[in-house]
Parts: structure tokens; C-alpha cells; sequence
């Protein structure tokens, strides 16, 4: 009996079963494609590989991306918490798996591809082998049916080489980037604070004034870009030593006391508000006789109503600061040499220019011109824009602060906060910190730590100016003239942390190549459908089950039968096929030329 399609061997299938009953042959023929339990026995495989592969995507997203885990190798291969060698042993181990269920269909389709096309337009020896060996081949082309079955299996292989080179992709998607973790259990550590019995004297002495602003200028170097965020109220303390035997790891979590500093600019003019002469004296907004005049554009001072007195300037008890304070800023300088606008030279009396070269277009408010002399002659004016500045000044219980280091047992810790003047707190140094903020801010400008270049908007630029500036005086006391200490806790960061990043694209491009087994599968159950080949589960007996007994024998392979590899004759031998199927009688698997003539038909005798 030929071979029939498949819906023919449905009929055949109780034809034959009906033989096997009455007759227990060995030649009957099986009919152990056909169901459901066979279908899926069939093509599960493809099935498996494909959930596998879209399982793992999901894991590595919902379970590897975004996530910390302990950094090198524990000391046990079972641990409690994952470390990275875990997962990416887990990512590769998974890797394999999915690559051999892929080199399991691969083979699987191979020879169901070769089935079928000895079923339909014949296949040479040389391109059976080629297939088999490489999986892939360039089919000759003679006829169009050919040419169909030709597109047919170029795509099926095509399809069938994409997953063998997916597995990279998927390992490279994953970053792994050094972080911290939080540990769950808090401890306890004292912090510096300053108490009613401070020892103020050390404020009369110059030298250690001086201490105190260089100290604050050295702090606020530290990342100063955190003053300048206008999107919450940046709060941030500087400390040095910690009573603990350990340093505290970056990022580490902290609920300690902050100082409080909240500001309000409104530009006033100049030119008719009399405190602005003050700006031309210094002793109204520093507080040493050492020092020295700095010019720069952008610098920023805190006018006081009257010169500094240390005296007067020692605090008497803990008070919130709420008032307002004259806020001066250097903006630009008028040389003797510039040119006005209608191209005339400036004089001492010309007045200030309206565009800074740093913040463009200035406020249209006066400004206060400070002329500038080198010896007896007239070189130059300083202009300044004044606004009058409210401000609350305190002390804030800040929680789950972040710690940075800035040096050896030193630290910072900054918190973001939504303003909250409920919650501040009366402060020892508020106004001392004022004071000193005119001092440190100068030297932030004198080294540029700001790049005030940086800033277009002038508001903002001063706001975090004025921030960044008491932020760092009133540490800067705290260290000084600490005489108190307050508990405080913290949460360690653990270091040995890395957290993983997925590149969803390359990790999506892996499970699409991956995906490409099954879609080569599927092209290979159509044409198996349109074939009458029975659907090979077993790869290796669908090998040996192949006679090929006239080819091997034939005239025009010579010593074929017992050959280790094709040579140049074997390659150029024509198109095979199927001789025919399984009948009630009898069933074989046998290969024949499909050009077949006399001396092809005889088999040789050897």
C-alpha cells in the first residue's frame, strides 16, 4: 500500500489495527503518530522550550531587575541570602537547559525536515548530509515545486540557527552596578551638641575664628550641589568623629539633628534703602579684622544691622531665628576701560549695568554701586543687587538621613524634607551660624566650589548660596564648641552589595531568537500535515530505520556502502526520495534515486 496523507492513514490506522489482531507479525506496520497522547508526545518538546525560555524572562524581570544582592562568593554553597554568584550560576545553569531543549528540537526538526522532503521533492545525498550535520542547506532548484519546498526549508533552518546564538544576550543584559543595603537593626551613637555651657570665649580669639570659616569653607566643598535643589528643603550636617570602632559605610540610614535653614528672597532697590552702604563695610558682615577683600562676581554676604561684637554676639539661650536679614550679591563690575551702550567710557557715576555677564538679565530693581581705586584713580565699580531675605533658623529632628563619607571619620548627612516650621526646634548657635555664614561664603567663592557660571536663575543661585553657607557654619561650631552630646541612631549600610540592572531590549531580543525554535516548528508541522511522513520522535532510529540499500549499491556511487564520508562523485549524485510506504504486508524506509534508470535500479555485487 503507497503511502497516504494523513487523513487516508486515519482510515488505514483500523485496516491495520485489524491485521495486528488477527495476525501478531513482526512486519505490520505501526500506526503510532496518529491521537492526541502521540500529537503531544509528538511536540512537546517545543512546547517546554518555549515556556522555559519566556519563565526565565520573567524571572530575571520581576526577580533580578532592580534588586540588590550580596556581592562575591559565600563561604558555603547553600546560603541564606542570594549572593551574585548564585544568580548568575542560576542565569547560566538556565541557559543550558533551555540550549539543550533547543539542541533537542534542532536535531528533532533536522530529520523531520529530511523526511519530508524525501516525501515531496527529493533531496540530494550531499545536502541530506549537509543538513544533517550542519543543519543547513541551499537546496538545487529545478521546478518550481521545488522552488517552493527549496524557500521552505531555508527558512525552516534559518529559523532553527537564530537560538544557538541567543544565550549571550541574555547574559550580557544583566548589570551589575556596587550598592548598599540597609541594615535592619539600628544602633545607637552619640553626636555633638552644643549646651548652655559652651566655652563662648573661644569667640574673641581671631585665630580661632578663623578656624571655624576655614573648617566651614573645607565642609561645604563636599558635593554642594545638593543647596541648590528647589524641589524639597535640602537639609544636610557635617560631623567628624563617631564613637563607633567601625566606619560608617556610605549610604548608611540616620534620625539625628539637623540645623534648620528655610529663606525667602524679596529684591529690594538699592539705590534709596540706606542699609545698602553697609555693604561697603565689612565689619558689617564679617566677623575678622584679617580679612581680606574678594571681588569675584557671585559672591554673597548677609548684612547685619550692626558691626560684629563677640561680646554681644554669645548667645543666652536656645531660640528659633524668625526674621529678615539684607542679603547682598556681586553681580557684575563696571572697568574703567568697558564701554556703555551708546559707546561712551563709563565714569565713577555711570550706573550699574542691567545684564550680568553670569546671570543675564538682572531684576529691575537699583543697584549699589561700590567704586573700586587702584591708588588715587578710579578703576572700576562693583555693582550688587540687595534683597531682603526672611529666614527661619533652628535645629530639626531629621529621619532616615543618608551618610556620606568626606574624609577620614568624617561625614555628611543630607535630608530632603518638605518645609515644616511646626517641627523646629530652639537652637543654641542660629544666630551665631548667621553670622558666620557671610564669612564661608566668601571663601566658597573665592575657590569657585558653587560655579556660579552654573546658575541662570539668580533666586535659586542665592538660595542655595545661603543654604550652603549656614549648612556648613553651624557644623562647623557644633565641632568647635560642642560641649554636649545627644543619642542618636543609625542603620549601616552593607557595602559587599551589588544591584542588577536588566536590559529589557537585549533581554527581549534573547526570548525572540529563543522564540525562533518554535516558530520553526510550527512551518515543520505544516508541511508534515501536507506530507504522508509519519511525525519521528526518535532521531536516532529514524537514522538507522533508512534503507539505503539501492543507493550505496548503485553504479553511480562506488563504494558508498562502506564509505566514512562523501567525496566529490557521492556530492554531485541526484535527488532522493522515498521508494514507497508500508502496506499490509510489509514496511520499509527505502531510499531510491529519484532519476531513476537500469544500471541505478541494479545494485552491484560485491
Amino acid at each position: 500500500m503507497p503511502w497516504v496523507n494523513r487523513k487516508g492513514r486515519l482510515r488505514y490506522q483500523a485496516v491495520v489495527q485489524e491485521r495486528n489482531e488477527r495476525t501478531p507479525d513482526r512486519r505490520i506496520s505501526r500506526v503510532d503518530d496518529l491521537g492526541a497522547w502521540n500529537i503531544l508526545k509528538g511536540w512537546y518538546l517545543f512546547l517546554v522550550h518555549l515556556i522555559s525560555s519566556i519563565l526565565l524572562f520573567v524571572i530575571m524581570i520581576q526577580w533580578v531587575d532592580g534588586h540588590k544582592f550580596k556581592a562575591g562568593s559565600p563561604s558555603l554553597l547553600l546560603a541564606s541570602d542570594l549572593y551574585q554568584t548564585h544568580v548568575t550560576g542560576l542565569i547560566s545553569l538556565a541557559l543550558v537547559i533551555i540550549k539543550l531543549l533547543t539542541s533537542s528540537g534542532s536535531a528533532l526538526l533536522v530529520w523531520r525536515t529530511i523526511f519530508i522532503l524525501l516525501d515531496q521533492g527529493g533531496i540530494t545525498l550531499k545536502e541530506l548530509v549537509r543538513l544533517g550535520n550542519h543543519g543547513f542547506i541551499i537546496p538545487r532548484v529545478s521546478s518550481r515545486n521545488q522552488l517552493l519546498w527549496a524557500c521552505w526549508v531555508v527558512a525552516v533552518t534559518v529559523l532553527l540557527w537564530l537560538p544557538s546564538f541567543a544565550a549571550p544576550l541574555a547574559n550580557s543584559s544583566v548589570a551589575w552596578i556596587p550598592s548598599s543595603s540597609i541594615l535592619a537593626v539600628p544602633a545607637s551613637l552619640s553626636m555633638r551638641a552644643v549646651g548652655q555651657f559652651s566655652d563662648w570665649s573661644a569667640l574673641n580669639y581671631e585665630d580661632m575664628r578663623m578656624i571655624f570659616l576655614v573648617k566651614a569653607a573645607w565642609m561645604a566643598g563636599k558635593d554642594p550641589a545638593y543647596a541648590f535643589d528647589s524641589t524639597e528643603l535640602p537639609l544636610r550636617r557635617y560631623f567628624y568623629t563617631v564613637p563607633l570602632d567601625e566606619d560608617i559605610p556610605a549610604d548608611s540610614i540616620m534620625n539625628l539633628t539637623l540645623p534648620y535653614f528655610d529663606v525667602d528672597l524679596r529684591w529690594i532697590d538699592a539705590a534709596s534703602d540706606n542699609r545698602s552702604h553697609h555693604i561697603s563695610e565689612s565689619t558689617y558682615a564679617v566677623i575678622s579684622t584679617l580679612d581680606f577683600q574678594v571681588r569675584d562676581n557671585g559672591v554673597v554676604s548677609v548684612i547685619r544691622d550692626d558691626p560684629w561684637n563677640p561680646e554681644r554676639a554669645v548667645p543666652q539661650a536656645a531660640q528659633i531665628f524668625s526674621g529678615r536679614k539684607l542679603v547682598s550679591i556681586k553681580v557684575s563690575t563696571l572697568n574703567a576701560h568697558d564701554r556703555l551702550l551708546n559707546g561712551s567710557a563709563p565714569t565713577q557715576d555711570s550706573p550699574c549695568p542691567a545684564y550680568s555677564p553670569l546671570f543675564g538679565s538682572l531684576p529691575d530693581v537699583g543697584q549699589f554701586s561700590e567704586p573700586y581705586f587702584k591708588k588715587t584713580i578710579w578703576a572700576a565699580n562693583d555693582c550688587y543687587l540687595v534683597a531682603e531675605a526672611s529666614i527661619m533658623a533652628g535645629i530639626y529632628h531629621g529621619t532616615n538621613c543618608t551618610v556620606s563619607p568626606i574624609g577620614a571619620k568624617s561625614y555628611m548627612a543630607t535630608c530632603n524634607i518638605t518645609p515644616d516650621p511646626d517641627a523646629v526646634e530652639g537652637d543654641w548657635i542660629s544666630r551665631l551660624a548667621l553670622d558666620f555664614m557671610s564669612g564661608t561664603m566668601k571663601y566658597i567663592a573665592m575657590v569657585n566650589l558653587t560655579r556660579p557660571s552654573t546658575h541662570d536663575d539668580l533666586d535659586e543661585y542665592i538660595t542655595g548660596m545661603l543654604r550652603l553657607g549656614y549648612h556648613a557654619a553651624w557644623s562647623s561650631l557644633v565641632k568647635h564648641l560642642g560641649n554636649a552630646s545627644e543619642p542618636e541612631t543609625i542603620r549601616a549600610a552593607e557595602t559587599a552589595v551589588v544591584y542588577a540592572t536588566i536590559d529589557w531590549m537585549r533581554l527581549g531580543l534573547w526570548l525572540a531568537m529563543s522564540a525562533m525554535l518554535t516558530l520553526s516548528a510550527v512551518l515543520v508541522a505544516v508541511a508534515q500535515n501536507l506530507s504522508a511522513t509519519k511525525t519521528i520522535r526518535d532521531t536516532t532510529f529514524a537514522a538507522l530505520a533508512m534503507d539505503l540499500t539501492e543507493v550505496t549499491h548503485s553504479s553511480r556511487s562506488r563504494g558508498l556502502c562502506n564509505a566514512v564520508a562523501l567525496n566529490k562523485e557521492d556530492r554531485s549524485l541526484p535527488r532522493l526520495k522515498w521508494e514507497g510506504g508500508c502496506d499490509i504486508n510489509v514496511c520499509h524506509r527505502r531510499v531510491v534515486f529519484a532519476e531513476r534508470d537500469t544500471a541505478a535500479h541494479e545494485p552491484l555485487r560485491h
